[in-house]
């Protein structure tokens, strides 16, 4: 899932498996997936199966990823 991790959160049903995957995962695993989708995360965040996705994967990260996607959403912000 990881090579194509922006493609799929922004499917039709897609948008359902990653906050899965989130919720499932380790700590480690969730940052290992934050990294490969933070590259992405403007995309993600516009796209609308996407937002839904990322909005939902959110309850399941800790306040550090929070950060991390929050500081790569951080250049677009007024953009």
């Amino acid at each position: 899932v990881l090579p194509v991790l922006a493609l799929v959160i922004t499917d039709t049903y897609g948008q359902y498996l990653i906050p899965k995957l989130m919720e499932h995962s380790s700590d480690a695993q969730r940052s290992a997936l934050l990294a490969k989708l933070a590259p992405d995360v403007r995309a993600v965040a516009c796209h609308s199966f996407g937002s839904h996705g990322l909005q939902r994967s959110l309850q399941f990260l800790s306040d550090e990823q929070v950060a991390q996607l929050a500081a790569a959403l951080q250049p677009h912000v007024g953009a």
